[in-house]
């Protein structure tokens, strides 16, 4: 048998097309999805991003996540959305009839396409199930364990995944009060299911985080606090999950 080979992703398909343009936005870059980029399709190459209306958090953007900017309307609830650079950001720019072009007539593409758009809907769907989770400190973490796959960074150092946003996003991407956010997430974090810094969060063993959402493990204190070397490199790498 031949070696098969991994499907190219949609944003290294894109990347090919004849009309695409690179932009580099740096960190903390917000713009407005009702002027900039009016007409284009939009597909995130590196880095990840937050979709924002006001100072509610509706959605993170991570490498390959794609959205369509049309033309601009008026907004009911009068404010637009826009888009923050939580991290240096690579976006693929490309005109909306000319990517659509390109779907119709490159089968390629067009999978690539539909499949970030399935993958988009089923963690959409995942986040509004989490968010009717009535036990908050499981919501917290279905939402986390959520973010942290989708945009969150492998550690070098203990294999888990951290994610760098402020808490107060984090809290509205999870429908809560700052206040009650800090509290279940102190519980997670006294069980050991997640390391807490300023603006960061960090999940040792994203399978126990996601666990624990869904009443699949206890969300008991744990003996010892952990520490990140990562984020402190004169503490001890004590973050690791415990042998079984």
């Amino acid at each position: 048998m031949s070696p098969t080979h991994p499907a190219e992703s949609l944003a290294e398909l894109a990347a090919k097309l004849p009309a695409c343009r690179h932009r580099s936005l740096a960190e903390g870059t917000v713009w407005d999805t009702q002027s900039l980029f009016t007409g284009m399709q939009l597909v995130i190459e590196q880095g990840v991003a937050a979709v924002r209306r006001g100072r509610g958090v509706l959605d993170l953007l991570g490498p390959d996540d794609a959205f369509e900017v049309g033309q601009p309307k008026a907004s009911p609830a009068g404010e637009p959305y826009e888009v923050v650079a939580l991290t240096p950001v690579a976006l693929l720019v490309l005109p909306i009839p000319q990517y659509m072009a390109h779907l119709a007539s490159e089968p390629a593409l067009a999978g690539a396409a539909a499949r970030v758009q399935a993958r988009t809907h089923s963690r959409l769907l995942e986040r509004l199930a989490a968010a009717r989770q009535p036990d908050v400190v499981r919501r917290v973490a279905a939402i986390l364990a959520l973010e942290l796959e989708h945009v969150g960074t492998l550690c070098p150092l203990a294999g888990g995944r951290f994610l760098s946003l402020p808490q107060d996003w984090l809290a509205s991407l999870c429908g809560l009060s700052r206040q009650a956010f800090n509290e279940a997430l102190s519980e997670l974090r006294a069980a050991r299911l997640v390391h807490v810094e300023r603006r960061f969060v960090c999940a040792p063993n994203l399978r126990a985080l996601s666990q624990a959402a869904w009443g699949r493990l206890c969300i008991n204190p744990a003996k010892r606090r952990s520490h990140c070397r990562l984020r402190r490199s004169d503490q001890p790498l004590d973050c690791r999950p415990a042998a079984p």
